[in-house]
């Protein structure tokens, strides 16, 4: 009887640990597919942003072709809105970077902390 007992434990324990392997495979998958989605979601606003910029510094250009000393201009001739542009490029791009960073960091954090959750509860 305790034979039967054991067997009967150790079935409900394998049951257990598989609920929980599929639970966190799951949980690891549903992290990844947000991660990803927000991950395309911030390129496809940083590659609006880029296309943007693209056609605001090709119409400075225009703007300023006929223009002496276009090509190596000092700084006190650089226009005003191109520096505003190029700093809202900068502080844009640390911003994507940034982003990036924290969601494959919560990604990372995330599928550590469930594989040693799982770990553990193997013991």
């Amino acid at each position: 009887m305790s034979n039967l007992q054991k067997e009967t434990d150790l079935l409900q324990e394998i049951q257990k640990l598989k609920f929980f392997f599929q639970l966190s495979l799951f949980l690891i998958l549903v992290l990844l597919f947000t991660s990803l989605t927000l991950l395309l979601f911030q390129i496809h606003q940083w590659q609006d942003f880029l296309l943007q910029m693209k056609s605001e510094i090709q119409n400075l250009k225009s703007s300023f072709l006929f223009t002496e000393n276009i090509s190596n201009p000092s700084p006190e001739e650089t226009p005003l809105p191109m520096k505003s542009k190029v700093i809202q490029y900068s502080y844009s791009l640390g911003s994507f970077v940034q982003k990036v960073g924290q969601i494959a960091f919560l990604t990372f954090k995330t599928t550590v902390f469930t594989i040693f959750t799982f770990f553990e509860s193997w013991k």
